[in-house]
């Protein structure tokens, strides 16, 4: 039993020593600008692919083609430059953590921005208030404007009238 137990360290030891064959860049490599960039455009994409799926399905649009388009690159250049890229985790820790603190400004501008629109939105409630009410009063002033008793009128005789 110890001998079984020494070969399985054994054999465990020598798998975990092996070479770490470190990643050369490849020839068509993206700049790590361009990197990040891409990765913002991701993650809003899919963000955006989360939100409203049936929009982007009736516009024909696919989120990574249109990243990879607009960055005027091809899914196998993305792969073997994130494939660069991650072999570094710090340094991909680093670039994700850019990412992040795009995405909160972003987020903090869009929230101003609601503001804004919020109120915005309830000053023109408001102005929409006031003239409802002033056309409500225009209504009534119309209904009777010299204050005569509603009901049947009665004719004045003739009899009073003919003083001529």
């Amino acid at each position: 039993m110890k001998n079984a137990v020494f070969y399985c360290a054994l054999v465990f030891l020598l798998l975990s020593c092996q070479d770490i064959v470190e990643v050369t860049p490849p020839e068509n490599l993206i700049e790590r600008e361009k990197m990040e960039d891409i990765i913002y455009d991701i993650a809003l994409m899919n963000a955006a692919r989360g939100f409203n799926v049936q929009k982007l399905k009736r516009n024909n649009v696919s989120p990574e083609r249109y990243v990879f388009d607009k960055h005027n690159i091809d899914s196998l250049q993305y792969a073997k430059s994130t494939v660069f890229y991650a072999s570094d985790s710090e340094d991909y820790k680093i670039m994700y953590q850019n990412v992040q603190k795009r995405i909160d400004t972003l987020y903090e501008v869009l929230k101003e921005e609601e503001k804004v629109f919020q109120k915005q939105k309830d000053s023109i409630r408001t102005a929409e208030v006031k003239v409802r009410r002033k056309l409500d009063s225009i209504k009534k002033a119309k209904g009777d404007t010299l204050n005569v008793p509603k009901g049947p009128r009665q004719r004045p005789s003739l009899s009073s009238s003919s003083q001529i």
